[in-house]
């Protein structure tokens, strides 16, 4: 059943939750399209490998989904500002890393799977992360 599209009312609640303004380039796409995998998923990392945009984490709670709350909230690997909005295949985030940058941070990758991993630029925003997506 798909996610209906979130009011500016939750959004706005969602953002004063995680601290932050979310890009508006993500959020025009994430409004109707929480949880959705894109046509092209390749990504290139930094160090040339490529790894599979698996899908956008949900912004509303949803039974049985990922969200951006609940990974914010209770990860352990996540650093302070650093949102994940996304999964690849291994369930490594795409995040937005609002460390150094608002409001329209840079897109970084983290995998979950390494102690102590650092966040890597893959893009500099939403849009280039989207745009740079191959087959």
């Amino acid at each position: 059943m798909p996610t209906p599209p979130l009011s500016d009312e939750r959004l706005a609640e969602i953002q004063d939750r995680l601290g932050v303004r979310l890009p508006a380039d993500y959020l025009d796409v994430v409004r109707s399209h929480q949880g959705a995998a894109p046509d092209r998923t390749s990504v290139t990392l930094p160090d040339g490998t490529g790894t599979p945009f698996s899908m956008l984490l949900h912004l509303e709670d949803q039974p049985g989904c990922l969200n951006v709350l609940e990974t914010v909230e209770w990860s352990e690997i996540v650093p302070d500002k650093v949102i994940p909005f996304a999964i690849d295949a291994g369930g490594n985030y795409f995040c937005f890393d609002y460390r150094c940058t608002t409001p329209d941070p840079p897109v970084v990758f983290l995998a979950h799977d390494e102690q102590d991993a650092q966040p890597e630029r893959i893009a500099g925003s939403f849009t280039e992360l989207i745009d740079s997506l191959q087959e």
